[in-house]
């Protein structure tokens, strides 16, 4: 998958709903010692060296409020629309330390969250098959009860 990537360079994964791809992506960056960067803190806790992206439970929230609004009788076209108001950076020292990167005073400053422990596939490699399952099954494409995962 990342077979063309050198030492220099770094990967911005994109988003998938598909957790497999996200965790290949994670242990071929390991493998290739390049820094993976995420848009969700998620797959920061699984290995990727840093996220920046909206927090998407705070998202939802400050969803809610035009909703409200509307619900409680607001014309549609008189509520505004509103971007992201909370973004976070996650960084995990762990994984630069693998990486043998050191990370900027001013980035952890800023860091909503970071890592400094092991990624949960070295302690262990169930958490990660449980990961996969939570997500399969809160997708729609799931197959349910004949899920293989």
């Amino acid at each position: 998958m990342l077979g063309e990537v050198r030492r220099d360079d770094a990967v911005l994964a994109p988003e998938s709903s598909n957790p497999d791809i996200t965790i290949a992506i994670i242990e071929q960056s390991q493998a290739l010692r390049v820094p993976a960067v995420f848009g969700t803190a998620l797959w920061v806790g699984y290995g990727g060296l840093m996220s920046y992206g909206p927090d998407y439970y705070a998202q939802g929230v400050q969803a809610a409020a035009p909703v409200a609004k509307i619900l409680r009788g607001a014309r549609p076209q008189d509520v505004s629309v509103e971007g992201a108001e909370k973004i976070d950076l996650a960084v995990n020292l762990k994984t630069a330390e693998l990486l043998g990167l050191s990370v900027p005073r001013k980035i952890l400053f800023r860091a909503s969250a970071r890592w400094r422990r092991a990624h949960p596939w070295a302690r262990d490699r169930a958490s990660c098959a449980a990961l996969r399952r939570a997500l399969c099954r809160s997708s729609a494409r799931c197959p349910g009860r004949r899920c293989s995962r």
